[in-house]
């Protein structure tokens, strides 16, 4: 791993075991033992899909064929990945090349696990090397979002899944949530809260509202009337709408207040909002449960706090809200660690989250309302005022809370609640079913 020091922010040093003065207990449960049952049952009905689509318009006798090819698939998969990250690894964290091959051979065979899972989480290193891996991979993440909720709960994945619908619910609900402005789509306003001819006297945000990552997202601030963007541009409040109206050819847009930070914040998130990933999931016939959580910082000048506009972010202790060390991915799937915020140089490891409490019964509070969806991740803002809720995403990041915790989602309720929906008779369908189930997306309305 890599790591940023306290005294010099910039510099990367190599950390091979990188410990923070601060541990924080970061999952309210952790399956025991090696093989969780969990685990196990959400392994073999990944599975069962990749058989029933290898198994779609073949014979007997090419599935056979296809069955002795695949160590020497698997074997191709492994010598390309030590080729592009075998060296650099060894330099790093000083696993060899041979043991990353005969890892990355073993998990691609056995399980399918793509090259970035593998390197990403280092599941070749000695502590992690286990016979059934543990961490979930992103195409595993998604077939159990959509199969399963699809048959559970599509109206509330619906309503998460669309940023204008899920205000409208919020409102319903009386949960605190931003206000929109304006909505635009295919080229047009759709529906505007601001009297024609009025203009907010406040800065302003526009990001997408069917889509998620912080990509695209844009910021105004307003300054004697007008809208100054970051590149120094002043436009009127119907210019913005005009611009806006223009984007949203490719997609829906919504146009809200810019929010502001907890002044507490501020120093770990000096320029984008900083929000919380609230993790919930939910059995049968039960509650909600807390999960996880994090607290997401912005860096540089982006507008958003995703890790892919370069954002970090640290687990927070599920009890108080206290902070440990914070972490960001490169492209070569290192892992950088920081003490410090890399901008403002602020202590992170130790820093209290302000009403982490309310944060989290906020995000048990609204999946109560919502409906059977086994796992959902929530954003939350922490505003001078309280916590708000920005989206909850029916299909969360499951690289955001892999890497920053350095915790296996399969050895973790996560994969409880998953296992325990599995087994319901809503999810006893056929291999054709579960296929057809398998492209489901959440129709926006």
């Amino acid at each position: 791993m890599h790591a940023v020091s306290d005294t010099s922010p910039d510099e990367l040093r190599h950390r091979t075991d990188p410990r923070a003065e601060f541990a924080p207990r970061s999952f309210a449960d952790m399956a025991p033992g090696p093989q969780p049952p969990a685990a196990v049952r959400i392994h073999a009905y990944s599975a069962r899909v990749r058989r029933a689509e290898r198994a779609r318009g073949r014979g007997p006798a090419t599935r056979f064929k296809a069955a002795l090819k695949a160590p020497a698939r698997a074997a191709r998969v492994a010598l390309q990945a030590v080729r592009k990250f075998g060296h650099d690894t060894r330099a790093h964290d000083g696993t060899s090349v041979l043991r990353q091959f005969a890892w990355m051979w073993w998990l691609s065979l056995r399980y399918d696990y793509p090259v970035r899972t593998v390197y990403r989480h280092r599941m070749f290193s000695r502590d992690r090397a286990l016979p059934m891996p543990l961490f979930l991979t992103g195409d595993d993440a998604k077939l159990l979002f959509t199969t399963v909720i699809s048959r559970t709960d599509r109206a509330a994945a619906e309503t998460l899944a669309d940023k204008r619908r899920f205000a409208v619910w919020c409102a319903g609900q009386g949960l605190p949530t931003p206000q929109i402005l304006a909505e635009f789509e295919g080229g047009r306003v759709t529906r505007r809260a601001v009297a024609e001819g009025a203009a907010p006297a406040a800065d302003l945000f526009a990001k997408w509202g069917t889509q998620f990552g912080g990509d695209s997202t844009q910021r105004w601030r307003h300054e004697d009337g007008r809208y100054v963007d970051d590149d120094g541009r002043a436009r009127s409040f119907d210019e913005i709408v005009e611009l806006l109206a223009e984007r949203s050819r490719g997609g829906v847009v919504i146009l809200q207040p810019r929010l502001v930070n907890h002044e507490a914040l501020r120093p770990l998130s000096p320029r984008a909002l900083s929000t919380i990933r609230v993790m919930t999931t939910r059995r049968p016939g039960e509650t909600p449960r807390f999960l996880a959580g994090l607290l997401r910082m912005g860096t540089g000048n982006a507008t958003a706090d995703n890790f892919a506009q370069g954002g970090i972010a640290s687990v927070a202790d599920r009890d108080t809200g206290t902070l440990g060390e914070a972490r960001r991915v490169d492209k070569q799937h290192r892992t950088y660690v920081y003490q410090t915020h890399p901008d403002t140089g602020a202590r992170i490891v130790g820093f209290q989250v302000p009403r982490w409490q309310e944060s989290v019964r906020l995000a048990l509070e609204a999946h109560q309302r919502l409906g059977n969806i086994p796992v959902v991740g929530w954003d939350v803002a922490v505003l001078p005022d309280g916590p708000v809720l920005l989206e909850g995403n029916w299909n969360p990041c499951v690289k955001l809370l892999q890497v920053v915790t350095q915790t296996p989602l399969l050895a973790t309720e996560f994969a409880g609640a998953y296992a325990a929906w599995l087994e319901t008779p809503a999810c006893a369908v056929d291999d054709e079913t579960l296929l057809r189930q398998k492209a489901w997306t959440p129709a926006p309305t």
